[in-house]
């Protein structure tokens, strides 16, 4: 999913696309999910500190989950997000594209089997 969300910070942004993919989740009645993300927003939803304008819609997505993971992943190796977030930035604000599958411009997809990063 993507979407254009006009002037806005990192943070919020990162907040209203993890939130609005749990929703895509709950509407599809998917009662498992994992989120991995990038970023320190995972923190606000994982100690439930979600900003105070989306925390509503976050306790109604937990209610209908079993079960809800969300984890850190290095920025480094997190390609979808990085292009789903540039291809967000062409958008025009509330206009949202949702994919089934591998949207056409997700041009690089990760490799379970490959190392993109090494700590010396």
């Amino acid at each position: 999913m993507s979407k254009g969300l006009g002037l806005s910070t990192n943070y919020w942004a990162k907040c209203c696309a993890i939130l609005e993919n749990m929703e895509m989740v709950v509407i599809r009645d998917w009662k498992q999910v994992w989120v991995e993300t990038d970023s320190k927003v995972m923190l606000a939803f994982v100690s439930n500190k979600v900003p105070w304008q989306l925390r509503k819609r976050w306790e109604l997505c937990k209610r209908k989950l079993d079960l809800c993971l969300i984890s850190h992943t290095w920025k480094e190796a997190n390609f979808a997000a990085d292009i789903a977030a540039k291809h967000g930035t062409s958008l025009i604000m509330g206009t949202m594209e949702v994919y089934v599958g591998r949207p056409p411009w997700l041009y690089k997809l990760k490799n379970p089997d490959y190392v993109y990063f090494r700590f010396c």
